[in-house]
C-alpha cells in the first residue's frame, strides 16, 4: 500500500547503522592515508634519482679534476690539453656516465692570457624532474679548478661572456702577429 503524500519518511539510525558509518569513516581515512603515503613515495624516489644524477656528475668533475690538476704545473697556467681519459670504475657502464666537453687546446691557449674565470668544461644538460635544471661545469681560476652546479640560463650567461673574451682576446693575438710580421720600414 502506498502511504500518504503528506507522510515525511524518517530515517533513523540505531546501534547497527552506527557501527556501518564508522567502518565507512575508517575505510575512506585509510584509503586518503594511503593515498598521501603513495604519493610522498613517488616523490622520494623522484628526488633521490634528481640527486644521483647530480651527484654522479660531480663524481665524474672530480675525478677530472684531480687528474688535470697535475698539469697545472708551477705557472699556475690553464693545461693546454685537457681532453683525457678518466679510468672507468668497475661494473660502470660508459653510457651511463656524463660526459664532459672540454676547451679545444687553441682555446685554452688564447684563454691563457684571460684574467677572468674560465669555464674549462661542462656536462651535457641534466635534467631533473622536482629540481632546477642545470649544468656541472669546470672552472679554472688563479691556478686551481674547481667544480660546481650553475642552471641552464646561467650556463648560457658564461658561455656568452667567454666566448666574448674568447674573440676579443684572438683579435688582440691578430693584431700582435701583424705587428711582428710587418716591420716598420
Amino acid at each position: 500500500m502506498k502511504p500518504p503524500a503528506d507522510t515525511k519518511t524518517v530515517l533513523r539510525y540505531g546501534p547497527g547503522d552506527w557501527a556501518a558509518a564508522g567502518r565507512r569513516k575508517r575505510v575512506v581515512r585509510s584509503l586518503s592515508l594511503l593515498a598521501v603515503a603513495t604519493v610522498g613515495l613517488i616523490l622520494f624516489i623522484i628526488v633521490i634519482g634528481d640527486l644521483r644524477r647530480h651527484e654522479r656528475a660531480f663524481a665524474l668533475a672530480e675525478a677530472y679534476i684531480v687528474q688535470v690538476s697535475q698539469r697545472v704545473g708551477r705557472q699556475h697556467a690553464l693545461p693546454l690539453n685537457l681532453a683525457f681519459q678518466v679510468d672507468e670504475k668497475p661494473g660502470e657502464s660508459i653510457a651511463a656516465r656524463p660526459k664532459l666537453e672540454w676547451l679545444s687546446r687553441y682555446e685554452a691557449l688564447l684563454l691563457r692570457r684571460s684574467d677572468r674565470r674560465v669555464l674549462a668544461a661542462h656536462t651535457q644538460p641534466i635534467l631533473r624532474r622536482v629540481m632546477t635544471d642545470g649544468r656541472v661545469v669546470v672552472f679554472f681560476e688563479k691556478g686551481v679548478f674547481s667544480s660546481d652546479w650553475i642552471s641552464l640560463g646561467t650556463f648560457e650567461r658564461f658561455v656568452t661572456a667567454q666566448t666574448e673574451e674568447f674573440e676579443r682576446l684572438e683579435r688582440f693575438e691578430a693584431a700582435e702577429n701583424a705587428m711582428v710580421e710587418d716591420p716598420p720600414p
